[in-house]
């Protein structure tokens, strides 16, 4: 029917561009065997979108206001002169990508999070490497400064992961900006974060120095005032018991042994069976499914049980085929992946190649596509 009607068989409401993060003279590189050397000169000589954009601020004063994520919608990455070009026309259905950054590459995690608003190691220019005399690269008389001064409130967002050493820091710079000798040179600081969630992550380093470089552990944790959540928001009044079974495990209260209430099935058909056999799927309502759900620990499990509870829904099958396609900026690099690789991939966040839908099955959209549309 489709090829009859001349239906689109695939449609994209936006183009994504994808931009890199990477360290200087570290830009990632796809080579075949044997050609490595000329792989590694003609990187030298290219240009990515981070370094074209660097020099796109240098030379055009009206992107500075352009963060990075956004510079697709206004500029056009031209991959035969690895340049940045002003958009002539659209833009409106453009949107920049940035990868996932791990925060123990410190660096790139950085400089990825610059795009995403006033982090604590962009706005007070923050040292990487931290020890107890750094001293924030923040000069005065300078618009940064200007701001800091400025400021009446200083909110820091998961605070307890940060090393104490970074408060220092920031704790010196502010009495010099303001030359004021009370803590953060008298600024108000509103720390967010728990105690139970990550510590600082720090590389290479024992469970005790971990611990040590918390701010609970420095006197400057005595001058702030603490407001606790005396009350679990998140929980509902018929888990009140369960939460505090959790908390008792965490602060090994519970016991040595800890006795699970499980309940083992032989095969993924039996829970299935049981969540949802009862449900004419003809005629389901959202009231029907609320309250059915099946947790699993991968996509694998979840796409075979999601398999399992289409059987159970009447009518035909349909297959949908995805268009796999590998961005990279050297049009040579797209012949060292085929296609059926890409096609093998099924990458978190993303529905596998083939996907297998029922007229009346439940479809989540992981990200927004067309919001005008509702979608």
């Amino acid at each position: 029917m489709w090829r009859l009607n001349e239906f689109n068989l695939s449609h994209k409401s936006h183009t994504l561009v994808r931009l890199a993060v990477h360290l200087p003279q570290q830009q990632p590189i796809v080579y075949q065997d044997g050609e490595e050397a000329q792989v590694i000169e003609r990187a030298v000589l290219r240009k990515t979108t981070l370094t074209s954009w660097f020099e796109l601020n240098k030379n055009d004063p009206s992107a500075h206001n352009i963060s990075y994520s956004d510079i697709p919608q206004y500029y056009v990455f031209d991959k035969s002169t690895t340049n940045w070009k002003k958009r002539q026309r659209g833009g409106q259905n453009v949107i920049g990508r940035l990868p996932v950054v791990s925060i123990l590459d410190i660096e790139r995690y950085c400089c990825n999070s610059i795009n995403r608003g006033e982090n604590s190691p962009f706005c007070f220019k923050i040292p990487i490497d931290l020890n107890v005399t750094s001293t924030c690269n923040l000069k005065p008389n300078t618009k940064e400064a200007d701001m800091l001064l400025k400021t009446k409130l200083i909110v820091w967002d998961e605070a307890l992961m940060t090393q104490v050493h970074a408060f220092l820091a920031v704790d010196r710079l502010l009495q010099d900006l303001t030359k004021c000798k009370e803590p953060f040179g008298g600024k108000v600081i509103l720390l967010g974060g728990e105690f139970r969630q990550v510590l600082p992550v720090i590389l290479r380093c024992s469970r005790t120095l971990t611990v040590c470089q918390l701010l609970k552990k420095h006197a400057l944790w005595m001058k702030f005032h603490k407001l606790y959540l005396t009350k679990n928001m998140r929980a509902l009044e018929s888990e009140r018991d369960f939460g505090a079974w959790l908390l008792e495990i965490g602060e090994k209260k519970s016991g040595s042994t800890i006795q699970l209430l499980l309940q083992c099935y032989p095969s993924i058909q039996d829970p299935t069976h049981q969540l949802y056999s009862d449900i004419d799927f003809s005629s389901v309502t959202p009231q029907e499914l609320k309250g059915r759900a099946s947790l699993t620990v991968n996509n694998e499990r979840s796409m075979e049980i999601n398999n399992k509870v289409l059987e159970f829904m009447p009518g035909n099958e349909t297959v949908y085929k995805a268009v796999d396609m590998i961005m990279s900026e050297d049009p040579q690099d797209q012949l060292t992946f085929p296609e059926e690789f890409l096609n093998s991939l099924t990458p978190t966040g993303l529905p596998p190649y083939e996907l297998k839908l029922k007229i009346g099955c439940i479809i989540m959209l992981l990200r927004k596509l067309t919001t005008s549309k509702g979608l």
